[in-house]
């Protein structure tokens, strides 16, 4: 999960084991944006990715109804 690090302490309640990076700023338990953008290593999957994996999930705007999450597959 990614988030701005003044709202961070929203996501208090995630569960274990998710990758949390903080970005514009410092969070107790959470990774740093910045830092992690500098130290770029080579990139190797830890398995093959099917095409309905997803990949990104964000929330809508709401304008026309409460904001709903979606979900965005590779095949996306």
């Amino acid at each position: 999960m990614i988030a701005r690090a003044d709202v961070a302490t929203r996501f208090r309640d995630v569960a274990d084991g998710i990758v949390k990076i903080a970005v514009g700023g410092d969070v107790a338990g959470w990774l740093h944006y910045e830092e992690l953008a500098n130290d770029l290593g080579p990139f190797r999957a830890d398995g093959p990715t099917k095409s309905s994996d997803p990949l990104l999930v964000y929330f809508t705007s709401g304008t026309t109804a409460q904001p709903k999450l979606v979900e965005h597959t590779h095949v996306s």
